[in-house]
């Protein structure tokens, strides 16, 4: 029996087909974690920054340390470090929240924000994070805050 070249063609392209699918997604296994300023508030002279800390690998991790200094409108607005023990589960996000004291350059900025001088505010945040016990590389993120409407002294 002789196969005609259509008809090759065809079982060698269903042949790739299946050969590819068999692989299965790629899994991730060492990316490092991801952390974004998820919102402020001033409390007194006190300034809580809560951060968004997702993990996008396969396995859970654990945030062992972290070093943050925060900056707002190119000020510096606060340093801080804690070891909260974190577990994140695999391709999930948890809230980290940090109480600390807030450089005055920085809350002066925030405070003009909070009372509709500025419509926004630029942002950046640098971490050192430690996780499973590991120095990881050094994190990086910026954006826009804005004033939280109807929440006096909270910021998104």
């Amino acid at each position: 029996m002789r196969l005609s070249r259509p008809k090759i063609f065809i079982v060698l392209l269903l042949a790739g087909f299946l050969s590819a699918c068999g692989s299965g997604p790629r899994e991730l296994l060492r990316e490092p974690l991801q952390v974004r300023l998820y919102g402020l508030e001033i409390s007194g002279d006190r300034l809580i920054v809560d951060l968004a800390v997702r993990n996008i690998n396969d396995t859970p991790r654990q945030l062992d340390r972290i070093d943050l200094e925060l900056s707002v409108d190119s000020h510096a607005l606060a340093a801080a470090e804690d070891f909260p023990g974190l577990d994140i589960s695999a391709r999930s996000r948890e809230i980290l929240r940090l109480t600390t004291r807030a450089e005055p350059d920085g809350l002066q900025r925030l405070e003009a924000l909070g009372q509709g001088e500025t419509a926004r505010l630029p942002w950046a945040l640098q971490a050192g994070i430690e996780v499973n016990e590991k120095r990881s590389r050094p994190v990086k993120s910026s954006g826009w805050i804005y004033r939280s409407p109807g929440q006096p002294n909270r910021f998104r």
